[in-house]
C-alpha cells in the first residue's frame, strides 16, 4: 500500500511539474511575442515619420519652386501639374484669382499600405507687385465664397440714374479713396451740353448719390480707365479722342489734357476703347476705311508718364473695329514682352476676332502669332478678359448656332486653342459687352435686354464651364465692374447704374 501510494505521489508530482513548465513556457512565449510586437510597432512609427517628413519637404519644395517660377513668369504659372516621385504623387494646382494674384496648392499623396492612404497639403497666395503697379492698382478683387444664388438684380434702391433723363451709360470704372468707393461713369447725352463724366459714391449700394458731373465733349465718352488721381477717357469724336481728367478732388473733376490721335486723316477715328498699363494708354477706334496709308491706324499708344502731358508713342493698322483691349506683360522664349490682345470685328471668313500684338516697343508694333478666328462669318469679337493662360472671348450673336463665348488657351501665341465654348442664349444682333473674371467665376454683361442680360458662369474648370445664374431686366447693359461683393452695371437705357449682389444670408 505504501509502495502504491508512493507511486501515485510520484505520478502526481510529475504531472504538476509538467503543468508548471507548460504555463511557464506560455508566459515566456507571450512575453517574447509582446516584445516583438512592440519592436515592430516602433519600426512602423519610425517609417511613417520618415515618410511624413519626406512628404512635407516635397510639398514645401513645390511651393518654393512655384514662387520662383512666378517671379520669372507670373502668367506662365498656371493650371494643374501632376508628377509621380517614387511612392509619392505630387500635385501642384494654380488658381488665378485676378491679374495680380494666384492661389497655389501643393499636395503630396502616398500609401504606406493599401488601407492607409496618406496626404499633406500646402496652400498659399502669390502676388505680383509689378503687375499691380503697371495696372495702377486696378487688379480686381477676390471673388470670395459667394455662390451667387440668389442673384439680386431687381433692388430698385441699388440704382443710380442720370439727370436729365435720357442720358445713356457707356462705361464704368471703380476707384477707392480710403474706406469709400466711387463709380466713375462715362455717358452719352442727347444734347451737346449735358454731362458725360460722372462720379457716384457707391460706398453703400442703397441709393448711391452723385458726387459730381461735368461735360467734357460735344459728342460722348465711350470708355474710361482710371489711374491714381487721373481718369483717362476715350472721346467719341474725330478730334481730341484722348482726354485726361484730374480726379484728385472728386467733387471738382477737371480736364487737364486732350490729345487727338496722331497723323489721322480718316473721318472714322472716334475713340472707342481705352486701356491703361504701365504708364501707357492704349486707345482703339473703329475701322478707318478712308485715309492715306499710315494715316488710318486704329490702335494708338500714348506715354502718360506725365498724365498732364500725353505723348504719342506708336500706332498699328489693325484694319478692323477695335471693341476691347487687354494689355499685360508675358515672358516669351525667355524674353519679357508687353502683349496687347484686341477683340475685333470680323468682316471676312478668315478674319480673326482676336488679334495678339507685341507692343513692347510701341514704335515697332508687330503681330505675335495669327490670333484666333472663331467659327461663323461676320460675328465680331466684342469683349475679352485674361487670367493666367486662359482668355475669355465674348462675341456678337449672329444667326445660326455659332458660339458667342469662347475659352481659349493663349500660352502659345502661334497656336491658340479652344478649351471650351458656349451659347449664352442671346438674340440675334446682340453681343457680349463686358467680361470680368475673378477666381472661379466669369461675370458677363450683354446688350440683350430680352434674354438674360447679365450672367454668371462657373469657370473653375475652363474645359467645362457652366452657367450658374442670370438675370433679365429691361435695361441694356453696356459695361460692368466688380469689387468682390457687388457688381456694378452701367446701362444704355433707363438707369445709369444698377448694383447687383448675392442675396444669400
Amino acid at each position: 500500500m505504501k509502495t502504491k501510494n508512493w507511486k501515485l505521489k510520484i505520478s502526481f508530482s510529475w504531472g504538476f511539474s509538467t503543468l508548471e513548465l507548460m504555463i511557464a513556457m506560455a508566459v515566456i512565449v507571450t512575453a517574447i511575442s509582446t516584445v516583438i510586437l512592440v519592436v515592430f510597432g516602433n519600426q512602423k512609427m519610425a517609417v511613417d515619420n520618415q515618410l511624413n517628413n519626406s512628404a512635407v519637404q516635397k510639398g514645401s519644395e513645390m511651393i518654393e519652386s512655384a514662387r520662383a517660377s512666378a517671379r520669372i513668369d507670373f502668367n506662365g504659372l498656371s493650371g494643374t501639374t501632376t508628377i509621380t516621385d517614387d511612392i509619392y504623387t505630387k500635385i501642384l494646382s494654380v488658381n488665378d484669382i485676378n491679374p495680380c494674384k494666384k492661389n497655389v496648392v501643393s499636395s503630396v499623396n502616398w500609401n504606406t499600405d493599401p488601407s492607409r492612404p496618406q496626404a499633406i497639403e500646402f496652400n498659399t497666395s502669390i502676388t505680383n507687385s509689378r503687375t499691380a503697379v503697371a495696372l495702377g492698382g486696378d487688379c480686381g478683387p477676390d471673388a470670395g465664397d459667394d455662390d451667387w444664388i440668389p442673384l439680386v438684380c431687381d433692388d430698385n434702391d441699388a440704382t443710380f440714374d442720370f439727370t436729365p433723363a435720357g442720358v445713356k451709360g457707356k462705361a464704368v470704372d471703380l476707384i477707392k479713396r480710403g474706406d469709400s468707393k466711387y463709380a466713375l461713369l462715362a455717358s452719352e447725352g442727347n444734347a451737346a451740353a449735358q454731362p458725360d463724366f460722372w462720379v457716384v459714391d457707391v460706398t453703400s449700394r442703397s441709393n448711391p448719390p452723385e458726387v459730381s458731373s461735368i461735360n467734357t465733349t460735344d459728342e460722348s465718352l465711350s470708355d474710361i480707365d482710371a489711374f491714381s488721381n487721373y481718369a483717362f477717357t476715350a472721346n467719341n469724336d474725330d478730334d481730341g479722342q484722348l482726354q485726361v481728367i484730374d480726379i484728385a478732388n472728386l467733387s471738382m473733376p477737371s480736364i487737364v489734357a486732350t490729345r487727338s490721335l496722331y497723323n489721322i486723316t480718316s473721318p472714322d477715328s472716334q475713340g472707342k476703347k481705352i486701356f491703361y498699363y504701365n504708364k501707357k494708354i492704349y486707345i482703339g477706334t473703329d475701322y478707318m476705311a478712308f485715309g492715306a496709308p499710315g494715316q488710318n491706324e486704329e490702335l494708338q499708344v500714348f506715354d502718360v508718364t506725365d498724365p498732364t502731358n500725353p505723348t504719342f508713342s506708336g500706332s498699328y493698322n489693325v484694319n478692323h473695329n477695335i471693341y476691347d483691349i487687354f494689355v499685360r506683360n508675358e515672358v516669351i522664349a525667355g524674353n519679357p514682352k508687353t502683349i496687347a490682345y484686341l477683340a475685333l470685328s470680323a468682316t471676312a471668313a478668315g478674319s480673326p476676332e482676336l488679334m495678339v500684338l507685341d507692343v513692347t516697343d510701341p514704335s515697332a508694333i508687330a503681330p505675335s502669332g495669327p490670333g484666333f478666328n472663331a467659327e461663323g462669318f461676320n460675328q465680331y469679337g466684342t469683349a475679352i478678359y485674361i487670367l493666367g493662360n486662359v482668355l475669355y472671348l465674348g462675341r456678337e450673336k449672329g444667326s445660326g448656332v455659332n458660339y458667342d463665348l469662347y475659352v481659349l488657351d493663349v500660352s502659345n501665341h502661334a497656336s491658340i486653342s479652344v478649351l471650351d465654348s458656349a451659347l449664352l442664349g442671346l438674340a440675334n444682333n446682340t453681343e457680349v459687352r463686358a467680361i470680368i473674371v475673378s477666381g472661379g467665376y466669369a461675370f458677363i454683361a450683354t446688350s440683350d435686354s430680352g434674354s438674360p442680360a447679365f450672367q454668371i458662369w462657373n469657370i473653375k474648370d475652363p474645359t467645362n464651364i457652366a452657367r450658374i445664374t442670370s438675370c433679365n431686366y429691361p435695361q441694356k447693359p453696356e459695361d460692368l465692374d466688380f469689387d468682390g461683393t457687388n457688381i456694378y452695371v452701367t446701362n444704355g437705357s433707363n438707369e445709369g447704374l444698377r448694383i447687383l449682389y448675392d442675396g444669400s444670408p
